[in-house]
């Protein structure tokens, strides 16, 4: 039986605002096809590590402890290359029913510690965010060649509620370093389940076939939003030409067609993008208007997806439902340190993905209509990695004795009472009051807690 979750936890957090980003890379083209292979040697082409050793230095794992990787000879392709598509080529040579992903590695495995390789990739075991494909197979899964479309991540995994990577923007940003690597991690972490991968010195190594084409104008890189507010972002980026001053903003709707937003012709970086509306996304693109080849224009770098922020806040009397597919608005995921997992959504009336399992498998929410609730994977977590789920600002002023109210649920059925700490912070408009709710410990149904508010200046 596949199992992947142990605890539960729901809670309402007041907050600040959000931002949402994730980059990409668009053009059009004369196209040329290559094939690149692995470094023919270990570490550097492939292989597999725990968080001491190098156990293998060509087959990559997914086993247990161990995660293994690729690393790509980009050596062949021209330094004004520009790849457009990439598909992955492996061989299973044995497996059991994985649940496994693959995941950037931004280490050059021929200089880097087994550490370090591991720590990259095993940030991905648990969290999603950043994964390039994410695949839970069937029973059925057996050995073979398997393909794979890397510019096409979603259609390559078994899972649409993922926050995908962009292996081909990654790649594109790798050609001058002459590499590109991938981590294989398997999240079940099992001897049970796993998967074996051929590397370079195997007989049926990975490839890559990459389609690109030779750019005459380089495109600009790093877009980046240095500040934003509920009506304006503030982009800057990295000229690829040096010597340009000028270049195009095109921006529309999240997911807008290149060609269809709005253009603005600039000649400064950073620029500031005004007259947008309050916690709406929006997709930018930037394009570099060649200094060294007057009358082209380079392809267009994006897109870049903003949420702007919220307007400056809620309302008390104020009840978040969590009733739509994602994350409700004007609420933010944040980590202490980074690399924890995420807060999940969940309604099963609502196509909401993954569902908790063991203690709190498949629970509806406490009133029993139905609804959603937001719930956080404590496997494998400890006490110091923390993830946080925080509201927007709420206005209480209206309010004679505010409060905070809200249904847990924890339930740790292989170690109880083993529980990671659920705690509740509160902002009260000009500092932040840590830990002013806490609980640890087994709850196996939905438990009101009410926080009184009212001896806080708020």
């Amino acid at each position: 039986m596949k199992e992947n979750y142990n605890w539960k936890f729901v809670v309402t957090v007041f907050a600040l605002l959000g931002l949402m980003i994730s980059p990409a890379q668009a053009q059009q083209a004369q196209i040329i096809t290559d094939t690149v292979y692995l470094f023919q040697s270990g570490p550097a082409g492939s292989g597999t590590v725990t968080t001491s050793a190098f156990t293998d230095t060509s087959e990559a794992r997914g086993y247990d402890s161990e995660d293994g990787y690729l690393s790509f000879d980009l050596s062949s392709l021209p330094a004004n290359a520009y790849v457009q598509d990439a598909e992955l080529h492996i061989y299973v040579n044995n497996t059991d029913w994985p649940y496994w992903s693959v995941v950037p590695l931004d280490i050059d495995p021929d200089t880097a510690t087994a550490s370090a390789i591991k720590s990259t990739i095993s940030f991905y075991e648990f969290n999603t965010t950043g994964t390039y494909f994410y695949r839970n197979e069937s029973s059925l899964f057996s050995s073979g060649w398997y393909s794979y479309d890397l510019s096409d991540p979603a259609g390559s995994s078994t899972s649409t509620f993922i926050t995908y990577g962009d292996p081909i923007a990654d790649l594109n940003a790798q050609i001058s370093q002459g590499w590109f690597g991938m981590g294989i991690v398997s999240r079940d972490n099992s001897s049970a389940y796993y998967i074996e991968v051929d590397g370079w010195a195997e007989s049926n190594p990975p490839y890559l076939e990459i389609q690109y084409e030779l750019l005459n104008c380089p495109f600009p890189s790093g877009l980046a939003v240095d500040t934003f507010t509920d009506n304006s972002v503030t982009l800057s980026w990295t000229p690829g030409d040096v010597s340009t001053t000028g270049w195009v903003i095109e921006y529309g709707p999240l997911g807008f067609a290149l060609g269809t937003g709005t253009t603005i012709t600039v000649n400064s970086n950073p620029y500031t993008v005004t007259g947008l509306m309050a916690n709406t996304d929006y997709s930018f693109y930037v394009a570099d208007s060649c200094a060294s080849n007057p009358g082209l224009l380079s392809p267009a770098f994006g897109p870049f997806n903003v949420i702007t922020a919220c307007l400056p806040s809620e309302t008390a009397p104020w009840t978040e439902q969590f009733t739509t597919a994602n994350s409700e608005n004007c609420w933010t995921h944040n980590y202490v340190p980074s690399g924890s997992n995420l807060w999940q959504y969940y309604n099963p009336s609502n196509g909401g993905f993954p569902s908790p399992a063991y203690g709190v498998g498949n629970w509806p929410e406490h009133s029993g209509n139905n609804g959603g609730y937001m719930y956080w994977d404590g496997s494998y977590n400890t006490n110091a990695v923390k993830a946080a789920y925080q509201s927007p600002l709420v206005d209480v002023s209206g309010l004679l004795e505010p409060s905070l109210s809200f249904y847990y649920m924890s339930d740790n059925i292989n170690y109880p009472n083993q529980n990671n700490t659920l705690y509740i912070n509160f902002y009260d408009g000009a500092t932040w009051h840590d830990s002013i709710w806490s609980f640890a410990g087994n709850v196996s149904d939905w438990t009101l807690a009410v926080v009184d508010l009212s001896s806080y200046t708020i």
